[in-house]
């Protein structure tokens, strides 16, 4: 009997921490153009005239995904930024070098045809190491874009940055990669 109350106390206990973490990991701010997330720690400026907002999360790969999206489409093209955050499974056979091939995959099954696509590599942005890679297409929104993906461990977590633009649009992939540098993390 002690032991199944103790099982119940930790399982209750455990519940209502993931469930506070969960809530936590979706709060922002923004002033200005500055969006900050202050369980990771980070904060980036959000592109002029853009805004961010949260979509609704889903469930994907390991878990449950959680997004925080500013999207602007014109002229049949998608243009946005997306930050995304999945909670790390604890299996040690999935790292984050399989999370970024398994993405990689799962984004090339969601276009409607692949034109161009490059295989991850690490590369160091804001003092972390991410796992990066394009896809390049008519995704299935008809939408004609080009993908670049950014991801890291960070807090237990797998953090995904995806920038999208029109391909050959200079002005829209200097606007989301000036975004991008302007990426800090606290620690």
């Amino acid at each position: 009997m002690k032991l199944l109350l103790l099982s119940l106390l930790l399982f209750n206990t455990a519940t209502t921490l993931l469930a506070q973490d969960d809530t936590d990991i979706t709060t922002f701010t923004v002033e200005g153009n500055v969006y900050t997330n202050p369980f990771f720690g980070f904060s980036m400026n959000v592109p002029e005239g853009w805004s961010a907002a949260k979509n609704k999360d889903v469930a994907y790969f390991t878990g449950f995904s959680y997004n925080l999206v500013q999207a602007k489409q014109q002229n049949g093209t998608c243009v946005f930024t997306a930050v995304h955050a999945e909670r790390k499974s604890y299996d040690p056979r999935i790292t984050t070098a399989t999370i970024a091939a398994d993405t990689r995959e799962f984004v090339e099954m969601s276009y409607l045809e692949v034109t161009a696509s490059t295989e991850p590599a690490t590369i160091m942005m804001a003092g972390k190491t991410f796992y990066t890679f394009s896809v390049e297409g008519k995704f299935i929104d008809d939408c004609v874009k080009h993908e670049d993906f950014y991801l890291a461990e960070v807090n237990g977590y797998w953090l995904l940055f995806v920038t999208a633009h029109a391909p050959g649009n200079k002005a829209e992939q200097a606007t989301l990669e000036t975004a991008l540098k302007t990426l800090k993390f606290k620690n």
